[in-house]
């Protein structure tokens, strides 16, 4: 009999001793490296968010894994941040059809055909379409929310671009497009800017341009190594055309001054196509793409401000 009691304490101890053994390691794999408010960030997180931003944009394989974790863990933050303000006034979880228009936008970016393609192409990378769904959901519906707060600031001088686009019109039946990709960033004075300018252009020697856009801008489109695809040039203000204009093809433009920062716009190619000659549908676009840009700067605005409330510690 006293042998039993000792052959069962025996299995307790080495149960606990297990326990205790498998918590230890649990807390050596996973660690915090952030609070926001009352969330917090873990190393666990981070590994996710390397995975999505390398999946996005391959050419981080490329950085040092300390640069990895930067760049991830000031997009988890700025992901949290927003997350924590969209709960405000939505509630996230839904499927809608702009998300699934989203999604393939995403997977046609990358080279991908469909969803079971994207699926593959995610496993590779230790994610599922589920995970990318969330993340987008965020983008999207801060989005809504920003053009909520702003829609009635956003004013666009339709007189104008009617003129421009007569201007183009008149002027040319060609019309010139330019594949672009952007750094906007910002600093608290002057000094700290060029500062700042000085190190983007030493990273943009070194790493490139896209793994530069990831580390230092502060637009949505970092996430894809600041790529914006291809833009008509009577999309454009005239300060960036001018500017483009003076910049060869896989060169970078001066910075451009914008509201919300510095904007720094490199040529990945261009070439000329024949001027859209529906009138109505070329003005359409033009006042989107305009309205688009303007949004994209309060988004920029808001955010700032916002952080400033939230309590941020990093390890």
């Amino acid at each position: 009999m006293k042998k039993f009691r000792l052959f069962k304490l025996i299995l307790l101890t080495l149960f606990v001793f297990k326990i205790l053994l498998t918590s230890s390691f649990s807390k050596n794999e996973t660690s915090i490296i952030a609070k926001i408010d009352n969330e917090i960030i873990t190393s666990y997180d981070l590994k996710i968010e390397i995975n999505y931003l390398e999946a996005l944009n391959p050419n981080l394989r490329n950085l040092t894994q300390e640069q990895k974790n930067k760049i991830a863990k000031e997009s988890i933050i700025r992901e949290k941040i927003k997350t924590n303000e969209i709960k405000k006034y939505f509630t996230l979880g839904k499927e809608t059809d702009y998300l699934i228009r989203v999604m393939t936008d995403t997977y046609n970016k990358l080279g991908l055909k469909n969803e079971i393609e994207f699926n593959n192409y995610l496993s590779k990378h230790d994610l599922n379409i589920d995970i990318v769904k969330k993340k987008l959901e965020i983008e999207i519906t801060w989005n809504q929310l920003i053009f909520d707060k702003y829609k009635n600031q956003v004013e666009i001088d339709i007189k104008k671009i009617k003129k421009k686009l007569k201007k183009e019109e008149f002027k040319s039946k060609k019309q010139k497009l330019f594949s672009l990709s952007e750094i906007i960033f910002n600093a608290e004075n002057k000094e700290k800017l060029n500062e700042k300018y000085k190190k983007i252009l030493e990273s943009i020697e070194k790493i490139g341009f896209k793994n530069t856009a990831n580390i230092y801008s502060i637009s949505d489109t970092a996430k894809f190594g600041g790529s914006i695809g291809w833009v008509q040039q009577n999309q454009l203000s005239e300060l960036v055309i001018d500017e483009l204009l003076k910049t060869n093809v896989g060169e970078i433009t001066k910075p451009i001054n914008i509201p919300g920062g510095i904007l720094i716009i490199k040529v990945d190619d261009a070439k000329e196509k024949k001027l859209e000659t529906n009138f109505e549908l070329e003005l359409k676009k033009m006042i989107q793409y305009e309205k688009n840009k303007k949004l994209s700067q309060f988004s920029s605005i808001y955010y700032k401000k916002i952080k400033k409330n939230v309590e941020t510690h990093e390890n």
